[in-house]
């Protein structure tokens, strides 16, 4: 406890010494009853007086044969590569003319063709329960595959060959501990 009193009244004695006297020393004169942030309000500038206004003048009257405006021509924006000039000025392809874009037709409708269209299932499972869908020269129909069918099936969608991986017998090391498990001298006991 007298550690943090002496801590704090160093501190306190250091501040002092920061403040400059004036600021330390505060005179009867110093203090006032008016209120410093009240100052008087400043007089407005004089405005000056309005002039008169002055009479619009006459607007100019129109020639009686004015020329009708002329259009102007289309300005050219010429945006090719700037880094190929040098080599077309090499080439003498000064007289070749600009590239004009291609036209895109638009497709002509080709209704569908009714030949090999099957009918496709809106669910993944759309078979009753016991029954598979069955393809069977390209119409699906539920019903229970034989082994020619799932043949052709096989065949239509082959999948990926599972091989079963082949795994090592792990070979496991018997620890033995240090300290014996049976006092020598009993019976059935062996020295490790």
């Amino acid at each position: 406890m007298f550690f943090l009193n002496r801590t704090v009244s160093i501190g306190a004695l250091s501040l002092l010494c920061l403040l400059p006297m004036s600021a330390a020393a505060i005179s009867p004169d110093d203090v006032s009853g008016d209120d410093p942030v009240s100052q008087p309000p400043d007089p407005e500038p004089p405005t000056p007086d309005p002039e008169p206004p002055t009479p619009d003048p006459e607007p100019p009257t129109p020639d009686p044969d004015p020329e009708p405006p002329r259009p102007e021509p289309p300005v050219i924006i010429d945006d090719r590569d700037r880094s190929t000039d040098d080599e077309s000025e090499k080439t003498g392809d000064r007289t070749k003319t600009p590239r004009t874009p291609t036209k895109t037709t638009v497709p002509v409708y080709v209704p569908p063709s009714k030949l090999n269209t099957y009918p496709v299932p809106t669910r993944s499972n759309y078979c009753p329960a016991g029954l598979q869908p069955v393809t069977i020269s390209g119409t699906i129909s539920c019903g229970k595959p034989n082994r020619s069918v799932t043949y052709q099936q096989m065949m239509k969608h082959p999948q990926k060959k599972r091989v079963k991986k082949v795994q090592k017998k792990r070979r496991v090391i018997q620890r033995r501990s240090a300290v014996p498990t049976c006092y020598p001298g009993t019976k059935g006991c062996t020295d490790r």
